[in-house]
């Protein structure tokens, strides 16, 4: 997370807002680090943070996950 708030713009703001709405919420601390961390790796790959994502761009990214996770024996 420390890398996404250095080199994405907008990040550390909306973690902030995150948090206070995962809070709201009544959601573990746990919960939001989890959340925050996917947040962040999809933001350092997208060199922007996720409201600024089109739908396209959010399917590529799953997508990518899917693949990556299956091994040689599922492909």
């Amino acid at each position: 997370m420390n890398c996404a708030s250095r080199e994405v713009s907008g990040f550390q703001e909306l973690i902030h807002r995150f948090e206070r709405s995962i809070s709201i919420l009544g959601r573990s601390p746990s919960t939001f680090k989890n959340y925050s961390r996917h947040i962040a790796a999809i933001a350092l790959h997208y060199g922007k943070i996720p409201t600024e994502f089109d739908e396209e761009q959010i399917h590529e990214y799953l997508f990518m996950l899917q693949r990556r996770s299956k091994t040689p024996s599922q492909t």
